[in-house]
């Protein structure tokens, strides 16, 4: 019984060693690639861009519920960017190999979905007038 454990275990590691990373890394790439891209966008299609694909609650009013899952790829700076891949390239071959392909990019596109809506319901819930202007001046964003 013991052994039959330890071998499990072992088959285990081999297997997270040459862990797939097919999602992760088009995950990493269209991150990255949204990244660089969006701010090279000239001033009204960089604010069409904006308003259609960020979280925010004027969006969700206007019916882009695309956007709880748009959002996920649009970071504020290099360093936000760089954290989420950092954790995305270490923890997405353990999950991806675990889960298998279409279950991780559903946990994946599924948690930022639901973070977006706790996110976007707190700022619904949350918004006071003296944030308002704030608020007006970012377009209502949310994320």
């Amino acid at each position: 019984m013991k052994e039959e454990k330890q071998g499990l275990e072992e088959s285990r590691s081999a297997q997270l060693v040459g862990a797939k990373r097919d999602v992760t890394l088009a995950l990493i790439v269209l991150n990255v690639f949204v990244f660089v891209v969006e701010p090279g966008l000239r001033d009204h299609a960089h604010l069409f861009f904006e308003q259609r694909y960020s979280l925010s609650v004027a969006g969700l009013k206007a019916g882009y519920w695309w956007q709880f899952v748009t959002f996920q790829f649009l970071h504020g700076s290099w360093l936000h960017l760089v954290a989420n891949l950092v954790l995305l390239h270490s923890m997405g071959p353990v999950l991806e190999t675990t889960l298998g392909h279409r279950r991780y990019l559903f946990l994946y596109l599924g948690a930022g979905a639901v973070g977006g809506l706790v996110h976007a319901g707190a700022a619904f819930v949350w918004r006071s007038e003296e944030h308002t202007s704030e608020l007006q001046s970012r377009q209502y964003l949310v994320c």
